[in-house]
């Protein structure tokens, strides 16, 4: 059985063929409700295999989303990097999540499941807590140049209104999923998603809403 596992485990495109079958079933039904049988059929190849690249279910899920929380945060951080004005880049940072979501449906839901999961609904070693915390710290980093540039109001701490930011994109992220399962449902866009944040949180509303 191991020697037919490693067999089928160095056919062509196993592996990717073993990561697309797992993401389309984690993103559907959760981590309890996909299992390894289904898995394994949608690959179209054995449970040894799977196991000789993963180890287990718990370990596969855990590499997927690594792999999620990896690309989303690449791409958030290319867009905090793309400019100094202060506007700009959140609009930047809230344009690279949403294209993020729309074009990684997948990735996005497990991100979801990671960041919302209750206790005991996935494997501890897949919550990625150090992994979740760089786009935290990225948006609080934004947060403080805000702060410094008097362009939020400085009554809020960083943490707040990166807190408040963060929340604003995972709702707009799960809008996009909504909006692709029903085009009647209205989805925030990333200028949108800014001038609703700092609505609340401007230090010159003025001059902001005249932007």
């Amino acid at each position: 059985m191991r020697n037919q596992a490693l067999v089928e485990a160095l056919q062509p495109n196993a592996r990717d063929r073993i990561f697309e079958a797992a993401l389309a079933r984690f993103a559907a039904a959760g981590y309890a409700g996909a299992s390894v049988e289904e898995i394994v059929v949608a690959a179209r190849i054995t449970k040894p295999a799977l196991y000789h690249y993963f180890g287990s279910k718990a370990g596969l899920f855990k590499e997927l989303a690594g792999r999620a929380l990896d690309l989303e945060f690449e791409q958030l951080k290319t867009a905090h990097k793309s400019s100094s004005e202060f506007t700009a880049s959140l609009t930047a940072v809230a344009s690279a999540s949403l294209h993020f979501a729309r074009s990684n449906p997948g990735f996005a839901r497990l991100i979801f499941f990671v960041t919302f999961a209750g206790e005991k609904e996935i494997p501890d070693s897949a919550r990625h807590a150090a992994k979740r915390e760089r786009k935290s710290k990225l948006i609080r980093t934004l947060m403080k140049n805000g702060l410094r540039l008097a362009e939020l109001d400085r009554r809020y701490e960083a943490h707040e209104v990166a807190s408040a930011f963060e929340a604003l994109l995972h709702h707009a992220a799960a809008g996009c999923r909504k909006s692709a399962e029903n085009p009647e449902v209205n989805r925030l866009e990333p200028d949108r998603i800014v001038k609703l944040f700092l609505d609340g949180a401007a230090a010159k509303r003025s001059i902001l809403f005249s932007r």
